[in-house]
């Protein structure tokens, strides 16, 4: 097998599990939202700390992440980032109040900084190949497509799954968080 085939098979391969993970999550919660707002018995109003969390925390560790990334190697933060979110994931399909729920859902969205680290071990692994701009831009592009497919998938799933448990949320909300396992698998 040759380093160009190893890049595009299990590299990229891998990192495209983790990017349709993190568009998974991007597009599933939302056609959740009045459903969690009357499992937490909040207004629906309050969904918006939702989104206000998760765009705070993004702009505070993304920089933060990539730099420990070149530090310490983007592997490793990926990794670290995959166990802190599908924590959190898990914790979110089960948390029984709104603080508790609002303060696992900010640290679920440590997923923003997966595709900037997987653009760097693309970059990284491509580097010794000839054409590494080209390689890297082919591989970025499959794991974007793998992002867009997630959301859209997710999306769609969770208003299937939204309706078919509508009792039973915390199985609805356990998916991403299984899906989050996964991808740590995938990348391990």
């Amino acid at each position: 097998m040759t380093k160009r085939t190893a890049l595009a098979g299990g590299v990229v391969g891998g990192l495209a599990v983790v990017e349709f993970t993190s568009g998974v999550i991007q597009g599933y919660y939302t056609p959740l939202f009045s459903d969690i707002a009357r499992k937490l018995a909040i207004h629906d109003a309050d969904i918006n700390w939702l989104e206000a969390v998760q765009l705070l925390l993004s702009a505070i560790v993304v920089p933060l992440l990539a730099r420990l990334g070149d530090m310490y190697g983007h592997r490793r933060v990926l990794l670290g980032t995959l166990i802190l979110t599908a924590a959190s994931a898990w914790g979110v399909a089960v948390a029984p109040s709104f603080p508790l729920f609002l303060t696992l859902w900010a640290l679920m969205g440590f997923y923003v900084v997966w595709l900037p680290l997987n653009v760097a071990i693309i970059y990284a692994r491509a580097r010794r190949l000839p054409d590494t701009a080209a390689l890297t831009r082919r591989a970025s592009g499959v794991i974007v497509v793998a992002l867009e497919a997630g959301a859209i998938s997710g999306a769609l799933a969770a208003g299937q799954l939204g309706v078919v448990f509508k009792d039973h949320l915390w199985i609805v909300l356990a998916v991403p968080a299984a899906l989050i396992t996964v991808a740590f698998v995938v990348v391990w």
